[in-house]
């Protein structure tokens, strides 16, 4: 690969919004992207603690309290895309350090030589379903066909309007064969 190939990819590593890390066969950090270490400065975070040469499963296996159970489940997906035994690995789970409480939403990927792991925040979408599931009496998410097309798209548009500083409003509607 060429220098000025290398240096554009990890121009698009560095400018992506999600909070991305790589780590290697035994789960210790290699690569952090701007957005990565943004999110712990904002938090109060220390990069020193969660950056480059810190051991991600080591972080999972020490959590404790309320975010015992997610990080858990999140240190075992790791540890099975790590082994080869899946592919990749997904996990929504809330967050309620700083400013707010948000959801985010952590895949896993099998790359060479380890894995990538993405955090990607999904409060619009969390909240999205808890309105259709308030105002239909179930989940009505899980209703729609296609699942992902659906939430796509209504991620999107929280997306959109969380950006514009714009309200958004939902409506349910379920057709009913007669």
């Amino acid at each position: 690969m060429s220098s000025v190939h290398g240096e554009r990819l990890l121009d698009v590593f560095e400018a992506l919004p999600a909070n991305i890390a790589t780590v290697d066969h035994q789960g210790t950090i290699t690569a952090v992207n701007a957005a990565w270490r943004q999110i712990a400065v904002e938090n109060g975070g220390d990069e020193s603690l969660c950056g480059v040469g810190i051991n991600y499963l080591a972080i999972c296996d020490a959590a404790h309290g309320n975010d015992r159970e997610d990080a858990m489940r999140v240190g075992r997906g790791i540890r099975a895309v790590l082994a080869g035994h899946i592919r990749d690995f997904s996990h929504d789970y809330p967050w309620n350090f700083g400013r707010h409480a948000d959801w985010f939403r952590v895949s896993v990927r099998r790359i060479t030589n380890g894995a990538v792991i993405m955090h990607v925040r999904i409060t619009g979408l969390r909240h999205a379903r808890d309105v259709a599931r308030d105002i239909t009496g179930n989940d009505a998410v899980s209703d729609m066909v296609p699942h992902a097309r659906f939430e796509f798209e209504l991620e999107r548009c929280f997306t959109r309007a969380e950006a514009d500083g714009r309200p958004i409003g939902m409506i349910s509607v379920k057709i009913l064969s007669l």
